[in-house]
Protein backbone atom coordinates (compact mmCIF):
# COMPACT_ATOMS: atom_id res chain seq x y z
CA UNK A 1 0.00 0.00 0.00
CA UNK A 2 2.72 2.64 0.72
CA UNK A 3 5.41 3.19 -2.19
CA UNK A 4 9.15 3.54 -0.64
CA UNK A 5 11.49 4.82 -3.06
CA UNK A 6 14.93 3.69 -2.94
CA UNK A 7 16.66 5.45 -0.58
CA UNK A 8 13.89 4.03 2.25
CA UNK A 9 12.84 7.43 2.80
CA UNK A 10 9.34 8.74 1.94
CA UNK A 11 7.64 8.71 -0.96
CA UNK A 12 4.09 9.93 -2.09
CA UNK A 13 1.16 7.84 -0.84
CA UNK A 14 -0.46 5.59 -3.29
CA UNK A 15 -4.12 6.28 -4.59
CA UNK A 16 -5.61 2.84 -3.85
CA UNK A 17 -4.19 3.31 -0.11
CA UNK A 18 -5.64 6.65 0.35
CA UNK A 19 -9.09 5.62 -1.22
CA UNK A 20 -8.87 2.09 0.96
CA UNK A 21 -8.33 4.38 4.33
CA UNK A 22 -11.55 6.34 3.57
CA UNK A 23 -13.82 3.41 2.75
CA UNK A 24 -13.09 2.06 6.43
CA UNK A 25 -12.81 4.85 8.13
CA UNK A 26 -16.38 6.20 7.91
CA UNK A 27 -18.77 5.93 10.50
CA UNK A 28 -22.22 4.18 9.96
CA UNK A 29 -25.30 5.40 11.38
CA UNK A 30 -27.21 2.15 10.50
CA UNK A 31 -27.62 0.36 13.85
CA UNK A 32 -30.75 -1.78 14.94
CA UNK A 33 -30.01 -1.92 18.82
CA UNK A 34 -28.02 1.67 19.38
CA UNK A 35 -26.03 1.58 22.26
CA UNK A 36 -25.84 5.39 23.08
CA UNK A 37 -22.64 7.27 25.30
CA UNK A 38 -24.60 7.69 28.38
CA UNK A 39 -23.88 3.77 28.38
CA UNK A 40 -20.21 4.34 28.36
CA UNK A 41 -19.08 7.87 29.42
CA UNK A 42 -21.00 10.57 31.55
CA UNK A 43 -22.84 13.57 29.15
CA UNK A 44 -20.42 15.76 30.31
CA UNK A 45 -16.91 14.57 29.57
CA UNK A 46 -18.58 13.42 26.16
CA UNK A 47 -19.39 17.34 25.60
CA UNK A 48 -15.84 18.07 26.86
CA UNK A 49 -14.28 15.68 24.49
CA UNK A 50 -16.60 17.19 21.38
CA UNK A 51 -15.52 21.02 22.43
CA UNK A 52 -11.80 20.11 22.65
CA UNK A 53 -11.88 17.94 19.28
CA UNK A 54 -13.95 21.22 17.48
CA UNK A 55 -10.87 23.46 18.17
CA UNK A 56 -8.47 20.42 16.33
CA UNK A 57 -10.41 19.60 13.50
CA UNK A 58 -9.87 22.14 10.95
CA UNK A 59 -6.49 21.62 10.85
CA UNK A 60 -5.61 17.61 11.11
CA UNK A 61 -2.96 17.36 8.69
CA UNK A 62 -0.68 19.86 10.56
CA UNK A 63 -1.82 19.08 14.31
CA UNK A 64 -1.42 15.43 13.33
CA UNK A 65 1.76 15.85 12.16
CA UNK A 66 3.05 17.67 15.72
CA UNK A 67 1.47 14.84 17.22
CA UNK A 68 4.12 11.96 15.37
CA UNK A 69 7.20 14.40 15.47
CA UNK A 70 6.57 14.37 19.46
CA UNK A 71 6.05 10.83 19.66
CA UNK A 72 9.37 10.10 17.99
CA UNK A 73 10.90 12.85 19.24
CA UNK A 74 10.62 11.03 23.12
CA UNK A 75 10.28 7.55 21.50
CA UNK A 76 12.32 7.44 18.21
CA UNK A 77 12.92 3.49 18.30
CA UNK A 78 8.64 3.51 17.48
CA UNK A 79 9.68 4.92 14.00
CA UNK A 80 10.47 1.20 13.63
CA UNK A 81 7.21 0.27 13.38
CA UNK A 82 6.46 2.36 10.50
CA UNK A 83 7.65 0.55 6.97
CA UNK A 84 9.75 3.79 6.16
CA UNK A 85 10.95 4.61 9.64
CA UNK A 86 13.65 2.24 9.56
CA UNK A 87 15.72 4.91 7.54
CA UNK A 88 15.29 7.79 10.09
CA UNK A 89 16.89 5.80 13.31
CA UNK A 90 20.40 6.62 12.56
CA UNK A 91 20.04 10.36 11.73
CA UNK A 92 20.24 12.84 14.32
CA UNK A 93 17.20 13.85 16.37
CA UNK A 94 17.10 17.33 14.81
CA UNK A 95 17.83 16.61 11.26
CA UNK A 96 15.17 13.64 11.59
CA UNK A 97 12.47 15.81 12.84
CA UNK A 98 12.72 17.92 9.79
CA UNK A 99 13.27 15.09 7.48
CA UNK A 100 10.18 13.74 8.96
CA UNK A 101 8.17 16.77 8.55
CA UNK A 102 8.89 17.09 4.71
CA UNK A 103 7.98 12.88 4.86
CA UNK A 104 3.89 13.08 2.37
CA UNK A 105 3.55 9.49 3.91
CA UNK A 106 3.81 10.17 7.68
CA UNK A 107 1.40 13.53 6.78
CA UNK A 108 -0.62 10.98 4.95
CA UNK A 109 -0.51 8.77 8.11
CA UNK A 110 -0.86 11.52 10.64
CA UNK A 111 -4.09 12.69 8.87
CA UNK A 112 -5.40 9.16 8.36
CA UNK A 113 -4.94 8.32 12.79
CA UNK A 114 -6.22 12.18 13.10
CA UNK A 115 -9.35 11.18 11.31
CA UNK A 116 -9.81 7.86 12.94
CA UNK A 117 -10.08 9.50 16.37
CA UNK A 118 -12.19 12.67 14.68
CA UNK A 119 -14.60 9.04 13.73
CA UNK A 120 -13.93 7.79 17.50
CA UNK A 121 -15.56 11.41 18.78
CA UNK A 122 -18.29 11.45 16.29
CA UNK A 123 -19.40 8.09 17.56
CA UNK A 124 -19.43 8.73 21.27
CA UNK A 125 -23.37 9.38 20.22
CA UNK A 126 -23.42 5.84 18.82
CA UNK A 127 -21.16 3.07 19.98
CA UNK A 128 -22.19 0.38 18.55
CA UNK A 129 -21.87 2.13 14.98
CA UNK A 130 -18.41 2.91 16.04
CA UNK A 131 -17.36 -0.43 17.11
CA UNK A 132 -16.90 -1.96 12.93
CA UNK A 133 -15.17 1.00 11.92
CA UNK A 134 -12.47 0.47 14.90
CA UNK A 135 -11.96 -3.54 13.90
CA UNK A 136 -11.66 -1.81 10.64
CA UNK A 137 -8.97 -0.31 11.28
CA UNK A 138 -7.22 -3.41 12.31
Amino acid sequence: LLQEEKSGECAKPSKSHQSKFHQSSSVSSASANVLTRRHFLPESVCNRVENSWALVQNDLEELGLEFFLRVFESSPELLALLPYGQSYLDTPPLERKEKLRQCPLLRVHSVHVMTAVGNCVAGLSDIESLIPSLRSLG
